[in-house]
C-alpha cells in the first residue's frame, strides 16, 4: 500500500516534473528516502515473523511460540512459503539496500566528504 501511494504520487508528478526538471531529483529522493525508511522500519518484525516458524521444540514437536500448533513439514506449504519470505526479507532487504546505495554512488559521496572533513582537520592538527 505504501509503495503504491508513492508510486502514485510519484507517477501525478511527472507531468509538472516537465516543465520544472529541478523537481524531479527532489521526489525521487524523497521517494527512496521514505521507501528505505519504511522498509528498515519493518524490517525487524517481518524478520522474527518470517523465521518464527522454523522454531520448533524438537523434543515435543510444536512450534515454540505457540505450542497449539505443530511443526511444519520442511516441504510443507507453510515451510516453503516462510522460507520464500525469509529470502525476500531477512536477506534481500538488506541486499536491495546495499545494490540502491552502490546505484546511487553513495560510496563516492562518503569518499568526498571524508576528504572534506580531514582536509579540515588538517588545519587543525
Amino acid at each position: 500500500m505504501y509503495i503504491y501511494v508513492c508510486m502514485h504520487v510519484y507517477l501525478r508528478t511527472k507531468i509538472f516534473v516537465r516543465t520544472y526538471p529541478h523537481v524531479d531529483k527532489c521526489y525521487t529522493d524523497r521517494f527512496w528516502t521514505n521507501t528505505i525508511f519504511a522498509l528498515f522500519f519493518l524490517y525487524p518484525a517481518l524478520a522474527i515473523s518470517t523465521i518464527s516458524v522454523f522454531n520448533c521444540d524438537l523434543h515435543v514437536g510444536r512450534l515454540r511460540n505457540d505450542y497449539r500448533v505443530t511443526c511444519p513439514h520442511l516441504l510443507s506449504s507453510a515451510s516453503l512459503y516462510s522460507m520464500l519470505f525469509m529470502l525476500l526479507y531477512p536477506f534481500g532487504i538488506p541486499t536491495t539496500m546495499r545494490l540502491v546505495l552502490r546505484l546511487a554512488e553513495m560510496v563516492k559521496v562518503v569518499q568526498e566528504k571524508i576528504e572534506k572533513v580531514s582536509s579540515m582537520l588538517a588545519l587543525f592538527l
